[in-house]
């Protein structure tokens, strides 16, 4: 029978679509520093926002608010911003979240907030262009 073939076909088909779509798509985090540290000669306090990209440490700041307002230099652009938000940030902190990404990427870029519930991370966040 053609079935198993038709799905197979389909399978990859779809699997490949997927694969090239990742090339649109870019990941943030956002936790916060467990340690001291320093990383790429910025000195890094225990316990200040980390703002990821792509798994690598691009801001440091003070508060949730002022990284994702250096995230939305990613942002710009995107059709799609999907935002997970964890265990450590409440309704009302990701609905004024919500708001502002909204205002600051405007109409044309659906913003979609969701209660992810992961730990250590308080947001992540695929964007789509």
């Amino acid at each position: 029978t053609l079935f198993p073939y038709t799905t197979l076909f389909r399978s990859q088909e779809n699997k490949d679509a997927m694969i090239s779509a990742l090339d649109n798509v870019t990941t943030l985090e956002m936790t916060f520093a467990a340690h001291d540290s320093e990383f790429d000669g910025q000195q890094i306090t225990k316990g200040q926002i980390l703002g990821l990209v792509e798994h690598k440490v691009k801001h440091v700041g003070k508060d949730r608010f002022e990284i994702m307002d250096r995230f939305a230099d990613f942002m710009k652009d995107a059709s799609y911003v999907t935002v997970f938000y964890g265990e450590g940030v409440s309704d009302y902190e990701a609905e004024k979240m919500e708001k502002r990404l909204t205002e600051m990427l405007g109409e044309d870029t659906s913003v979609t907030v969701i209660e992810g519930g992961q730990p250590l991370y308080y947001y992540l966040i695929s964007v789509e262009k």
